[in-house]
């Protein structure tokens, strides 16, 4: 069925914001969500409050409850880059954190807040060798994840090895409060 006669013309490519027009609009509406439910959605009061506390489940369940009110990590990623004009590599977490609490967002990849994170822990004491192996373990697994949690130690090569268990023996007995000075490091504005 031929509608028209006359021939194609582009008059415009844009980028959509969903029910937004500007880019300003879409991170406005998602800053409006966040400060609405933080008291309704328990995630977000972990992600504001405790980052630490995150696991791989919390995640999973914000990311549903985002993409339930069209709010995507690509979608924020690209009004951040179009309203603010930087590029900046942060994580979904990283995006709530700035938005909410005003925290800084590294300008890099969250690779780069990690591998900071992990070089503050290992300058506060000595470790040995295979304790170094294990903290850069951890730190690969958060790069991956950005969570690391009791099910990540149940998996995989840490399953092979022992789990927290090991880790937890390996570290001195010191594992879950390393975790959690690593965790700290991880969200603290200083990263």
């Amino acid at each position: 069925m031929i509608v028209s006669h006359h021939a194609d013309e582009l008059l415009a490519v844009e980028h959509g914001w969903g029910a937004y027009s500007r880019p300003e609009d879409d991170l406005g509406a998602f800053q409006r969500f966040i400060t609405d439910n933080v008291n309704r959605i328990a995630t977000l009061e972990i992600v504001l409050t405790r980052p630490r506390d995150l696991t791989g489940e919390h995640l999973r369940e914000l990311i549903v409850a985002l993409a339930q009110h069209q709010f995507t990590e690509t979608a924020i990623r690209s009004a951040w880059r179009q309203a603010r004009h930087e590029d900046i590599a942060a994580t979904l977490i990283g995006d709530i954190r700035q938005l909410a609490l005003g925290s800084s967002l590294v300008p890099f990849a969250f690779a780069t807040r990690v591998d900071r994170a992990i070089a503050r822990l290992l300058a506060r004491q000595d470790w040995s060798v295979p304790q170094r192996r294990w903290l850069d373990r951890i730190a690969r697994t958060l790069k991956e994840k950005v969570v690391v949690d009791e099910v990540a130690f149940s998996q995989g090569a840490y399953a092979t090895n022992g789990g927290f268990r090991a880790i937890d023996n390996m570290l001195g007995g010191q594992g879950r409060a390393q975790l959690q000075d690593l965790e700290d490091d991880l969200w603290s504005d200083a990263a």
